[in-house]
């Protein structure tokens, strides 16, 4: 039962990556102080994921005014992603930023990065929550119980099991 429940969770937990890039224009950079970037918030609105990236950072800015002299600025850009799903009853479990980088261009910073999507199949859990319910539970008893023609499909059970949290553990 344990194997099953295992494998029907892999089932219906989704990811998708989406690749993005951003331009920042930042008046008169000298230098990147830091940049970082988070999903600051999302909305499921029927079959439509919509939300905004957050790019946020420090960058140091000559002064126009003053010859030789800088000063920190903190910046921040919004990047707006939006996500049409293919069917109905997504329930979104996490969205995130994977990747970050940047590099400093000649009025701002070049950004890359992923955002990536987790979510499951609402209707599809509910299938294979309905399959399961159909599998009896079996109990395992040690391999010295057992007969010989026991064992044997007891030994093959037991390599099935191992196999299958050999595969999970990858993912």
């Amino acid at each position: 039962m344990i194997i099953i429940s295992w494998i029907a969770l892999l089932i219906f937990i989704m990811k998708i990556k989406i690749n993005s890039n951003a331009e920042i224009n930042l008046s008169n950079i000298l230098d990147v102080e830091f940049v970082e970037a988070k999903v600051s918030s999302y909305k499921l609105k029927e079959q439509s994921l919509s939300g905004d990236v957050l790019i946020y950072g420090k960058y140091k800015k000559k002064d126009p005014k003053k010859q030789n002299s800088e000063y920190t600025v903190e910046f921040e850009d919004i990047v707006p992603f939006t996500v049409v799903f293919n069917r109905e009853h997504i329930k979104i479990d996490e969205v995130e930023i994977e990747n970050f980088k940047y590099e400093m261009i000649e009025e701002g910073i070049k950004c890359s990065f992923v955002i990536e999507i987790e979510y499951n199949d609402e209707e599809k859990k509910e299938e294979i929550e309905e399959e399961l319910d159909e599998f009896e539970e079996v109990e395992i008893v040690p391999s010295y119980e057992l007969d010989e023609d026991s064992k044997n499909t007891y030994e093959v059970l037991k390599e099935m099991n191992d196999e299958i949290g050999e595969i999970t553990n990858k993912l």
